[in-house]
């Protein structure tokens, strides 16, 4: 069954491999009546309310719905959520870290030949449920973690955050010792302490072909794609703006201000698989190339004179622009400009936008 001495005290493995003969037998993805993924979620849940006293960790990892496919996942989300209720009303983490993650994004489905799939493919799910009441007992350690949430961070840095949680006494004085920083050439830096913002995946001790961080590069104001992208920009406020065009005027374009785009490194692109079982070897043979950028433009336009940046996703295959409401800003004050619609409840999101006819 694998093991004389199972290396840990509660260990599901032997009950699987006994358990994997007879899967033909009943439904896919099922034992009996009950899914499989509700085996491990039950297992575990009953490990946890056994000896709610006793420390513990546990660690389990269930793969079968999601290693082939990215859609059989969403099969579990009421069992998961049921899970996760049950734990919070039981008040098993009231005294718990509840960790939700992936170890990596899909290797195998269809999505993994994008541009995108490479990205997911090194941006795995991390979710930290902390107590309630930790953010009061350690406020440094809470609000760092906070900040890191927008740095880059790397398994690495789970494992010395958990070493931090395995010294938490549940004393407030603990906190202190969270201010001090974490040591900025180290390979792994705990979460509750902070990360340097200018840390690179060099520093972290990522390889190029596995660096999901983008590149910025500078693109000339007057070249035809960035013309492009402006136009869109500003079609894009007057739809926003059309159905009170007796309010608000139609903007021109005045000038573009800056232009710049956002895309992957060229390692990562070229990446197509790992040539060996441990994933150290990258072949570097796809020549798929990029097939979306970011360009983020500054424009001025008339009347108003109004400054608005904006983020634009490219389909270099499609040729054609994608633009969101929420990407776009007003980086200059508009003042008395919407004034026609500032005090309209209902047309609050036109201020930013609206530049009034009326006097």
């Amino acid at each position: 069954m694998g093991f004389d001495k199972p290396p840990v005290d509660y260990y599901l493995r032997p009950y699987y491999i006994a358990a994997e003969a007879h899967f033909k037998k009943f439904l896919k993805y099922c034992i009996g009546s009950i899914p499989r993924h509700k085996i491990i979620s039950n297992y575990v849940r009953n490990i946890m309310k056994a000896k709610k006293e006793v420390p513990k960790f546990i660690f389990s990892f269930h793969s079968e719905l999601s290693h082939d496919s990215i859609n059989l996942i969403q099969g579990m989300d009421v069992d998961l959520e049921d899970f996760m209720k049950d734990l919070e009303i039981s008040g098993i983490l009231n005294n718990t870290v509840l960790i939700v993650m992936s170890d990596h994004g899909h290797r195998f489905s269809t999505i993994r030949e994008t541009q995108q799939g490479k990205l997911e493919e090194r941006l795995p799910f991390m979710f930290f449920r902390f107590p309630t009441w930790f953010e009061k007992v350690y406020p440094t350690a809470y609000r760092n973690f906070i900040e890191n949430k927008k740095i880059l961070t790397t398994p690495f840095d789970i494992h010395k955050t958990l070493m931090d949680i395995l010294h938490m006494t549940g004393l407030e004085t603990d906190d202190q010792e969270f201010k001090i920083p974490n040591n900025s050439s180290s390979r792994q830096m705990s979460l509750f302490r902070i990360i340097p913002e200018n840390r690179t995946c060099a520093m972290a001790g990522i390889e190029p072909h596995w660096c999901a961080c983008l590149s910025w590069k500078n693109l000339e104001i007057n070249s035809a794609i960035v013309r492009r992208a402006a136009y869109e920009l500003i079609n894009k406020v007057n739809d926003i703006t059309h159905t009170n065009r007796r309010a608000c005027a139609e903007l021109m374009l005045s000038r573009i201000i800056s232009a710049s785009s956002l895309y992957p490194k060229e390692a990562l692109m070229k990446f197509k698989k790992s040539s060996d079982m441990d994933g150290r070897v990258p072949d570097l043979s796809d020549k798929g190339g990029i097939t979306h950028v970011i360009i983020q433009i500054t424009v001025e336009t008339n009347p108003g004179m109004g400054h608005f940046e904006a983020s634009l996703q490219y389909d270099t295959k499609q040729d054609d622009f994608r633009i969101n409401d929420s990407e776009i800003s007003r980086i200059n004050a508009y003042g008395i400009q919407a004034h026609c619609v500032d005090q309209n409840p209902s047309l609050e999101h036109l201020r930013k936008y609206c530049f009034c006819i009326a006097s």
